[in-house]
């Protein structure tokens, strides 16, 4: 999970739903290094959780060029999520319904699936 990025991205398109595929340089995103990384499609992307629940992370950009996933805080907080921290995780809930933790893993935010 990451609280700068402003959408949520995934590396594969397994869990990707009602996607749209894109033309090359349809759309383009600057990673942290200022390279800039093709994203190939957008759509839903549906993640199942520990909890039993799962997540729909609208408007997810596939970029088959990057390591990790990430779901953004942002979004999610604009889909009407909230947090709680504790012991330095973070824990997420849709109104009073527990979701997932996230803990901090050599400096990132991780989900242990």
């Amino acid at each position: 999970m990451d609280i700068g990025c402003g959408t949520h991205i995934c590396t594969n398109e397994q869990g990707l739903k009602v996607s749209r595929q894109l033309g090359k340089g349809e759309l383009d995103l600057r990673v942290s290094n200022g390279a800039k990384v093709v994203v190939a499609a957008v759509g839903s992307y549906e993640l199942n959780l520990p909890s039993s629940l799962y997540l729909i992370l609208d408007n997810c950009y596939y970029v088959p060029s990057l390591k990790m996933n990430i779901i953004s805080f942002a979004c999610l907080h604009n889909s009407g999520f909230n947090f709680r921290n504790s012991n330095g995780c973070i824990s997420v809930y849709w109104y009073d319904v527990f979701y997932l933790d996230v803990c901090p893993h050599n400096g990132i935010y991780e989900i242990d699936l």
